[in-house]
């Protein structure tokens, strides 16, 4: 069969200091289909902007297969699925992806897919494709949402998650990887891998413990080097970002990809970087110094907040304290750390969220990325918030559209004013672009440095506009969040001299 992908668009601003991020579900989906005798293509619409009919005039599908994985996705989904409805009513589509295992009945309900998998979807999508071709029938595929002739939603039972060793390589030659290589400080053409799926930990704002179940899966190491292998040799990679959730879990893993890159730098004669995202507690110093001689450069870490009580109640499962000892043994291992935090926890006072900005204060990362709160459809948060009837689910998905912003404050949870959380918001997104610090290998302004050749590079065909005036509004509100109202600034001591400062006396518990 002849299967086209689509993976809708990212309606919400793209950070350009990131690029373009390269769909790697779709392309993981995708490939394993293709490895079992069908025919795929990708429309990426992110870097191919032409409408999915477009692409269904000339490819000849006999089925859609959209992949939903951002809440900021669904104003495009509905738009494209329901332009191939009218234009093609009896093509089957399908969906999948994290947005769409969360959504799945109201995706079913609003008639925007005739079948949603959920969780992991390469084997409910091919026998999915059994079911299209009348081989089987829908009640015997595991992990689907669907209706029944008679109007019947129904979902049946939870597929178990497969063995990552029976899916095949990823065939890069689907998309048009030119248009992801991303730039940092450092590496020019930098792309994706994923060499694990899950995370153990039980944070209470995030989905993936109802999503992945609350485990972490290792990919072989021999596979994930091969994919290595094949972007610096046929894509001329001098980067790679892994998109693990938590890398480093698994230590035989984590030393084994280790020794693979600094086996492939005198292989291949190129100093090979490599990039991550983990969390405090996970990394030991031996392994930060590890990584460090195995080119590792960047790592982000999830603080999330500084506040002993908050982290306990979201279960990060680390105090401050850990904080600072694990970035301090970053920055010595010469890895540039990387922190986010979250602004406007349910119930977060003033006092705690002083906490925070101190602590940041305090760690003098080289970067900050903060985003407000919401609440996560699926995660514990969210289900204790609709139980004490301070959330109100959306049952339609074109409602769903409008939410899940960490950019915008959709509903404010905090004992804090709303405008004080925007003016901090601002404040550590401002300073994350501008503010010149020394970094682990090489001076600041990390940032702006690394969004200009991504800019640059990610020019979409109809979206170059929309994206800078989205940036313009960005900076604009910032600005004037920063400037307009110096009493907060003051209140909660927002200046940038402030970086280092190690004497905060709401912190004097770290010295202990």
């Amino acid at each position: 069969m002849r299967i086209l992908f689509v993976y809708p668009l990212l309606t919400k601003f793209v950070s350009p200091f990131r690029g373009i991020t390269l769909p790697v579900s779709v392309l993981q989906v995708a490939s394993f289909v293709q490895a079992k005798g069908h025919t795929v293509q990708i429309a990426d619409r992110n870097v191919q902007g032409a409408a999915s009919c477009k692409r269904i005039e000339r490819f000849k599908p006999d089925a859609i297969a959209f992949t939903v994985m951002f809440t900021h996705q669904i104003q495009d989904f509905i738009a494209e699925s329901n332009a191939i409805r009218r234009k093609y009513p009896e093509l089957p589509i399908l969906s999948g992806g994290l947005t769409a295992t969360l959504l799945a009945e109201s995706i079913i309900k609003d008639g925007n897919a005739d079948y949603v998998g959920l969780n992991e979807g390469e084997y409910t999508l091919l026998e999915l494709l059994e079911v299209i071709s009348g081989k089987r029938t829908p009640d015997t595929v595991q992990s689907l949402v669907y209706r029944t002739p008679d109007g019947e939603i129904v979902q049946t039972a939870q597929r178990s998650f497969v063995d990552l060793a029976d899916f095949p390589l990823a065939d890069y030659s689907l998309l048009p990887m030119d248009k992801y290589a991303a730039s940092y400080p450092g590496v020019s053409r930098a792309f994706p891998v994923i060499a694990s799926k899950g995370c153990p930990a039980a944070c209470t704002f995030c989905v993936s413990k109802a999503y992945n179940r609350g485990c972490c899966r290792q990919r072989s190491r021999e596979s994930v080097m091969q994919e290595i292998r094949t972007l610096v040799t046929e894509y001329d990679a001098d980067g790679i970002i892994f998109y693990d959730e938590t890398f480093g879990v698994d230590k035989a893993a984590l030393e084994g990809h280790c020794a693979d890159f600094i086996a492939l730098r005198t292989e291949s004669g190129k100093p090979i970087k490599w990039l991550c995202e983990s969390r405090i507690g996970v990394l030991t110093r031996d392994d930060l110094d590890r990584m460090a001689n195995a080119g590792c450069i960047m790592i982000q870490f999830g603080i999330e907040n500084g506040s002993p009580e908050i982290l306990q109640r979201i279960k990060k499962g680390y105090n401050p304290a850990k904080v600072e000892t694990d970035i301090r043994n970053c920055k010595s291992s010469g890895i540039r750390p990387l922190t986010s935090l979250i602004l406007g926890f349910p119930d977060e006072t003033e006092a705690q969220i002083r906490q925070t900005i101190h602590l940041i204060f305090r760690l003098n990362t080289e970067t900050y990325s903060a985003g407000y709160y919401y609440a996560s459809l699926c995660s514990e948060d969210y289900n204790r918030l609709v139980a004490e009837r301070r959330l109100v689910p959306v049952q339609s998905l074109s409602k769903h559209k409008k939410t899940g912003n960490r950019y915008s404050v959709d509903t404010n949870y905090a004992a804090i004013p709303t405008k004080e959380l925007k003016v901090i918001f601002s404040f550590f997104n401002w300073v994350a672009v501008f503010h010149k610090q020394v970094a682990a290998t090489d001076k600041g302004l990390y940032l702006l440095r690394t969004a200009i050749p991504n800019i640059l590079r990610n020019i979409r065909k109809g979206g170059f506009l929309l994206d800078c005036f989205q940036m313009l509004l960005i900076f604009l509100n910032a600005a004037w969040c920063i400037h307009a109202y110096p009493q907060i600034r003051n209140k909660y001591d927002l200046y940038s001299g402030n970086f280092g400062r190690a004497d905060w006396s709401d912190l004097a518990y770290m010295d202990e």
